[in-house]
């Protein structure tokens, strides 16, 4: 009967709008349990940032960060969809996290998008761990900087574990960081342009220099993916 099948659809559509409604709330929530005070700047080329998408990356990545405390003060997620149809992988996230005395930097392609942050932000907690690892580490070795809470201390051991676990991460020896040589050398103010060329008559794949616009000092390096890179103090 036209009348019944009518009425079937419509169930249907509201079925799979309460679905959906349902997912989104999901990662609202997940969101909501695992948030942080940390804020997260998403942006993208040649993809549209839906609020599916959003709601996405801040509770996956908002997961990971929400362990971290205050260490972390800000977290960029750039993501980006390449058009060539002979790209097997087009789906690419990059994040990067600003932390008290460092920089952390995870990316991922795969052939979804989705599945792209799934990945990357079980790197983002990978590196996470390490970083903990090492906050841990000095403290134990007597250093009173960064000033943490034994309670603090602790809960990054637990989290750690837990991750490790879950991530199937094997323990990583130890590392020698110490400084075994060190360079002087004079750093004339050059522009940009000028250091860029520089990359060109050196062995290594950035370049330090002091910005001659600026007085400040600066670092051009060749990217991965073609081109150059700039890198300047805020």
């Amino acid at each position: 009967h036209p009348h019944s099948t009518k009425k079937r659809g419509t169930r249907k559509m509201q079925t799979f709008g309460t679905l959906r409604s349902l997912a989104t709330l999901t990662a609202l929530l997940r969101m909501v349990s695992g948030s942080s005070a940390v804020p997260i700047h998403i942006t993208g080329n040649n993809i549209e940032v839906t609020p599916a998408i959003r709601d996405y990356v801040n509770s996956k990545i908002g997961l990971a960060l929400s362990k971290v405390g205050k260490r972390v003060t800000k977290c960029d997620v750039h993501i980006i969809y390449d058009k060539n149809p002979s790209i097997t992988n087009p789906a690419h996230a990059e994040v990067t996290l600003f932390a008290k005395g460092q920089t952390i930097r995870a990316s991922k392609k795969t052939h979804d998008m989705y599945a792209s942050i799934d990945e990357v932000s079980d790197m983002v907690r990978s590196k996470l761990v390490k970083y903990k690892e090492r906050i841990i580490d000095s403290h134990r070795k007597g250093a009173l900087e960064p000033a943490m809470e034994a309670s603090e201390l602790a809960d990054y051991a637990q989290d750690n574990e837990e991750v490790s676990k879950e991530l199937g991460l094997l323990p990583t020896p130890a590392v020698d960081m110490s400084i075994v040589k060190k360079k002087k050398f004079r750093m004339d103010p050059i522009s940009v342009e000028e250091a860029i060329l520089s990359l060109d008559f050196i062995e290594h794949d950035f370049y330090v220099f002091k910005n001659a616009a600026t007085g400040k000092i600066n670092v051009v390096y060749k990217r991965n993916r073609g081109g150059v890179g700039l890198i300047e103090p805020e």
